[in-house]
């Protein structure tokens, strides 16, 4: 509408009632920005507001389309403004902050005409040179880490003559504006006459700091917190300006499967295994691993691990990769591996949040020095997830730094379980053989890894709009889970895994009913029959905990070597010493006598055949069999017992008379521990 280099375009109209009430004048203020400028044209201040009252004969302002109804031409435009974020999407963190548009005001200390930036020397009078380049602050940007405390920074654009340049600085770092700016752009210099030119830049760009809006920029992933409503936090989520997420994962889906085909999908993934329960219980595993921290707000933290084991081949890990690789990236790669420290451990355990860490290949080791290597990593591991503790160490001043707490599951893989009972009591294993599931149905989910995440992140949308009724809903139910879970276990992790898979079996089941891809009369039906499957794979867990110590792991494996006559043992002494090179043993009534070296090796063999490690040394399951009043024992000189019996009466031909030392195993008494043990 106007021309010229002091006017502008006119701002929109704003309507005005005239002090007679009796009638309804409409008149239009205008605001036209006038600037002060040089004799060369230049400006010397930003725009000022200017009040026009226009004449009664003037023209109403015209919109850009001609017409002179600004509302009709304002709703016939396309509206370009960012869509309003939905509830689903609000942010977590710090409440995100609705500002209007900033205006900093001119500091009449400071002039920038389009090359340098000059400040006012009220000691030698005018303007004088500063640098070559004029700061303005554009956001403060607030970093938050679940592990470490929160961090300000100062996002800044940098003006030079040939345009703007963006760069960021800690807020601890304004003292030294001038270095930060002059390292990052080699261009930028500050005027040597200028005095004190530090502290005067340091001002120029303080003046500005006022009413700068602050916005969140959360760096790792999973559930945070804001005004009381929750957000699944991953780089795949636009904040619209009013956060910013830079956490290096992205929970990436496929645009064209809807939610309910690719939940349907997900739950055809049952059909894999040729036992249910055993993939069932690692499929709501990875269910669980994404609503961890809606379990724990609930007061019921899940302090569990999954244990997947079984011989190579099996395709464990196969299954694994496919579960938990949530994030873009993730199934090209193992997460973690037993070769890896505990401190990468601890940082891959702190990355994944709200999710399950995949930790592969628990394996045989080469050597005794790699075996106890990997047992204290498996020890660590499980103390860390199963025991719901914290890691902290001390900074070189001796302070300690903030402690590692974990925030999500872990799954390992390997081909046998070692560790104590209480330490596999703290696990879910899920033993797995050849041909338990099927590869080419597996094959289609490991092609098409969009299929789980975009199933994952429609999942975590409806908990996220649910969020405060499910975390109520946990909270009223768990207990009483929790007393049914006892009577069909007795160790306490294990019946609190019943409990948190239950309650997990509700979600799913509850998502896929709001889709449609179950029924009511389905959910119900499902409901009862995953419950009974996950009851049954505990209660193998909990079995196969007592297979592993030491002392009935050795008289299982004797037991069933004698059975299957996998060793041959002497019906009595005399035909034991006309043929000692045949047998390993011989009976003498209710007892069996064994050569310890060699019943060692085979019980050893034994349990390496069925993926189970035996690695206990033979002094010390000779004190837990005599604990378990198992085998007999003598007197070795003095209160000193020995735990190999003295024999007498070996001759073997040839030979003189001798008394060999040999295990003397009671057999009544072990077929005894091994039937209370079923």
């Amino acid at each position: 509408m106007s021309t010229g280099n002091d006017q502008k375009k006119l701002i929109k109209p704003i309507v005005y009632l005239g002090p007679d009430k009796s009638k309804t004048e409409r008149v239009t203020k205008l605001i036209r920005p006038i600037c002060k400028r040089d004799e060369n044209g230049r400006k010397l201040v930003y725009p000022i507001a200017h009040l026009v009252r226009l004449k009664e004969d003037e023209p109403q302002a015209m919109s850009d389309s001609g017409s002179g109804n600004c509302a009709r031409d304002c709703a016939s435009r396309p509206d370009t403004r960012a869509p309003e974020l939905p509830a689903i999407n609000r942010c977590p963190g710090k409440p995100a902050q609705t500002q209007p548009p900033i205006v900093i005001p001119e500091d009449p200390e400071y002039r920038w005409d389009g090359k340098h930036l000059y400040y006012l020397d009220k000691e030698k009078g005018g303007y004088q040179e500063l640098c070559n380049f004029r700061l303005r602050p554009l956001r403060k940007i607030v970093d938050f880490y679940k592990h470490q405390e929160s961090q300000l920074r100062l996002e800044i654009l940098v003006a030079f003559a040939d345009g703007g340049k963006r760069m960021t600085i800690k807020a601890s770092e304004t003292s030294e504006l001038a270095g930060k700016i002059k390292s990052r752009f080699p261009e930028a210099y500050m005027s040597p006459e200028a005095s004190k030119a530090q502290a005067r830049l340091n001002k120029h760009f303080a003046t500005q700091m006022s009413g700068i809006l602050t916005v969140p920029c959360f760096h790792d992933v999973g559930w945070a917190e804001v005004d009381g409503k929750y957000l699944f936090i991953h780089d795949g989520i636009d904040g619209s300006g009013k956060f910013i997420c830079d956490t290096g994962k992205k929970l990436t889906i496929d645009r064209t499967l809807s939610a309910r085909e690719a939940c349907r999908q997900v739950m055809g993934m049952l059909g894999i295994a040729s036992d249910p329960e055993k993939l069932l219980v690692p499929w709501l595993f990875m269910h669980l691993g994404v609503v961890h921290t809606l379990f724990s707000q609930a007061g019921h933290s899940p302090n569990f691990l999954l244990f997947i084991y079984g011989e190579s081949g099996s395709l464990k890990t196969a299954l694994a990769k496919v579960l938990f690789a949530m994030y873009e990236g993730d199934s090209q790669k193992i997460a973690a591996s037993f070769k890896d420290t505990k401190a990468a451990l601890e940082h891959k355990m702190g990355e994944r949040n709200d999710g399950t860490l995949l930790i592969d290949d628990f394996h045989p080791a080469n050597s005794k020095a790699e075996q106890g290597v990997m047992k204290e990593t498996l020890g660590f591991i499980i103390r860390l997830y199963g025991d719901d503790i914290a890691k902290s160490r001390a900074n070189v001043d001796l302070t300690l730094k903030n402690e590692f707490h974990h925030h999500g599951l872990a799954c390992i893989t390997g081909e046998y379980v070692a560790g104590s009972q209480s330490s596999q009591l703290r696990c879910l294993l899920v033993n797995v053989k050849q041909g338990d599931y099927d590869g080419e149905k597996l094959a289609y989910f490991q092609e098409n890894p969009l299929v789980l995440s975009t199933h994952l992140f429609w999942f975590i949308r409806y908990v996220q709009k649910n969020f405060e009724g499910f975390r109520g809903y946990i909270a009223r139910e768990f207990a009483g889970l929790r007393e049914r879970a006892k009577m069909g276990f007795k160790a306490k992790r294990l019946i609190d895994a019943a409990a948190c898979l239950a309650l997990v079996t509700d979600l799913v089941l509850s998502y896929g009913k709001e889709l449609g891809v179950i029924s009511e009369e389905q959910q119900c039906e499902l409901r009862g029959y995953w419950s009974s499957l996950v009851v049954s794979a505990i209660q193998k867990s909990e079995q196969s905990t007592k297979v592993t110590q030491p002392a009935i792991m050795y008289l299982m494996a004797i037991n069933a070597l004698m059975e299957n006559r996998a060793i041959s043992i002497a019906e009595s002494k005399e035909e034991y010493c006309g043929g000692f090179q045949r047998f390993i043993g011989f009976y003498e009534e209710d007892t069996v006598f064994l050569r310890p070296e060699e019943t060692y090796k085979a019980v050893v063999n034994y349990w390496h055949g069925l993926q189970h490690e035996f690695s206990t040394y033979m002094g010390s399951v000779h004190a837990e069999l005599h604990k378990l009043a198992a085998i007999r024992v003598q007197k070795d000189g003095g209160d000193k017992i020995s735990y190999v019996y003295r024999t007498s009466g070996i001759k073997f031909p040839g030979k003189d008379v001798a008394r060999p030392r040999m295990l003397a195993i009671k057999v009544e008494r072990m077929r005894q521990i091994l039937q209370e043990t079923e």
